[in-house]
């Protein structure tokens, strides 16, 4: 009797624990990106006939980390989309150029903050879409709340004949704060 109580304790210590670790790995995928904000206009001017605008997103997106080893790693993630009269708008010679910071808010650490161009300083290009940009990468306790942002952005509109419609300030844009360990 006392070894089928033995066997019985076993089992059930070896599935509460693998319970625990599927628990810990499911609840966020590593590269995954989460709490995305919807897409929402930055920034929007009227000139040469034209309605000239550019929409965002910031996520987060799971670098990895354990919480028993108490440690979560987490990045900004942010994403830009030019439009010309509400239709997507760019072919190299015209379109839209974003710049910031990407940055990495937690309760109760020092905020990471990136700067960030795209598509670059060496290059003269101007486009549709950013694709994805990431940056302000770090470590967080568990229990900490995050959140990531886009702070200080521009936007450099120019039409595809040359016309350069100028920089202008985007508006910020920040995630909500969750837990590191809700996502």
């Amino acid at each position: 009797m006392r070894r089928k109580l033995l066997l019985v304790l076993a089992v059930l210590s070896l599935l509460v624990g693998l319970s625990v670790a599927a628990a810990e790995s499911a609840s966020a995928a590593l590269g995954d990106l989460y709490g995305c904000t919807p897409y929402a206009t930055l920034a929007s001017i009227s000139s040469s006939g034209h309605r000239l605008s550019t929409q965002g997103t910031v996520c987060l997106r799971y670098m990895g980390g354990s919480t028993t080893n108490n440690w979560l790693d987490w990045e900004v993630v942010a994403r830009f989309k030019c439009y010309r009269d509400g239709v997507l708008f760019g072919d190299g010679t015209g379109g839209c150029r974003w710049d910031g910071h990407l940055r990495l808010a937690e309760s109760d650490s020092p905020t990471k903050d990136e700067y960030f161009a795209w598509p670059g300083s060496g290059s003269s290009s101007f486009y549709p879409d950013s694709g994805r940009i990431y940056g302000a990468y770090s470590s967080h306790i568990p229990d900490n709340s995050i959140q990531g942002c886009v702070r200080s952005g521009r936007v450099h509109f120019m039409g595809i004949t040359g016309i350069d419609y100028g920089t202008y300030n985007m508006a910020d844009m920040c995630t909500p704060w969750r837990k590191a360990s809700d996502y």
